[in-house]
């Protein structure tokens, strides 16, 4: 039981990722070189967590009760406050074209 006990983050836990993820975030830069999906643009944010109330509402909606890590992780964040940056294969960087081509900024 304490193995499974210990691999559910608790609010605390959550906490501490925010903080250190955002403080990543702060010196963060784009690599536009052999990498493709969403990147984190710099001095990104989370979103502030949920309310209990809005997680019932989602619980409802759902038809189920989430589960309690999942829960957790929604007391404490709730999606980043920037854009994502897409690196888009179908339009890689070459030295004919700019970063501008190489990216798509999307809203996640």
């Amino acid at each position: 039981m304490l193995g499974i006990i210990d691999k559910i983050m608790k609010r605390n836990d959550w906490k501490t990722f925010k903080k250190k993820s955002e403080e990543k975030f702060e010196k963060i830069e784009v690599n536009y070189v052999n990498v493709w999906g969403f990147q984190e643009q710099k001095n990104t944010k989370w979103n502030t967590g949920l309310s209990t109330e809005e997680i019932k509402e989602l619980e409802k909606h759902f038809g189920f009760s989430l589960p309690k890590d999942y829960y957790e992780m929604l007391k404490t964040i709730n999606g980043f406050d920037k854009d994502h940056i897409s690196i888009n294969p179908d339009k890689k960087k070459t030295k004919e074209n700019s970063k501008e081509d190489a990216i798509n900024i999307q809203m996640i």
